[in-house]
């Protein structure tokens, strides 16, 4: 057991040196360059720096046992070399723990496995839901379909949509009478025929249609329709009552939580993009 913690502790202790830049030359010996033989008084200042080469430190000298300093068992710890016994190595396909090779470039070719977590980047995903409550008419996209931005996503027929939409018609309806109205008391102003008040109550009439029209366009904005989709209500006999949702960016759908005929609602979450 003892000799088996020696060999372990040999062993990681050549695998440090090894590291950080020494070599075994061919009488077993690991030889360091920069600041392990830094250490030295004869190469203190030249080591500091690690820029020693391994030929300097080959041709030190001990003077105290007049032998070079990688040969003396005492002294050439302190030039960072270190004996390897020869049952270590590895040669000729015997046994060991030590394989010597010449350093060459290579590619690394070992992998890491680890556990980890696949998340989405937050700031580019969007959970979709509706704005207005419906029954669901159309589904364009499904679960991993890709989408650009403006691609439709779903349509909902919606019953509180069709409601604002006759109330635009209606507003709509009250401006054009309260302009012919205002037209009317002007002309009649003009000529003396009707008094200023009149005129000025038709004027506050169709200032009062407006800005009833523009309000519920306004809320339709914030439903989710577009500018001509809001001129197709007008311009249609029915009060439009679907609505059709459009990808806000290119992305993928990775979360579907909608059929054909489902009834949504705004706190539903329909879709996520990212």
């Amino acid at each position: 057991m003892k000799n088996k913690k020696s060999i372990l502790a040999a062993v990681i202790f050549i695998a440090f040196i090894l590291m950080i830049g020494g070599y075994i030359d061919k009488n077993n010996k690991i030889l360091l360059s920069g600041e392990a033989y830094g250490q030295s008084e004869e190469y203190e200042e030249e080591g500091k720096d690690l820029d020693i080469s391994v030929e300097k430190i080959k041709k030190a000298w001990c003077q105290e046992h007049n032998k070079k300093t990688i040969d003396c068992a005492e002294c050439r710890y302190e030039v960072g070399v270190v004996f390897v016994e020869p049952k270590l190595i590895i040669k000729d396909g015997s046994t060991g723990l030590i394989k010597i090779e010449k350093a060459t470039s290579r590619n690394m070719s070992d992998s890491l496995k680890a556990t980890g977590e696949v998340r989405v980047d937050e700031n580019r995903t969007v959970h979709i839901r509706s704005r207005v409550s419906g029954n669901v008419k159309k589904v364009y996209v499904d679960f991993g379909s890709k989408v650009k931005t403006g691609d439709p996503l779903f349509m909902i027929d919606s019953f509180d949509l069709g409601k604002i939409a006759a109330e635009l018609k209606k507003a709509a309806a009250s401006v054009n009478l309260a302009e012919e109205t205002f037209k009317r008391e002007e002309t009649l102003f003009k000529k003396n025929i009707s008094s200023k008040k009149d005129m000025l109550d038709a004027q506050t009439e169709l200032d009062r249609a407006k800005i009833e029209f523009e309000s519920i366009k306004r809320t339709l904005s914030l439903y989710g329709l577009k500018e001509e989709q809001i001129k197709k209500i007008l311009t249609n006999n029915n009060p439009e009552s679907k609505i059709t949702i459009y990808a806000p960016f290119d992305g993928t759908i990775i979360e579907k939580h909608v059929v054909l005929g489902e009834l949504v609602t705004p706190e539903k979450e329909i879709m996520t993009i990212t």
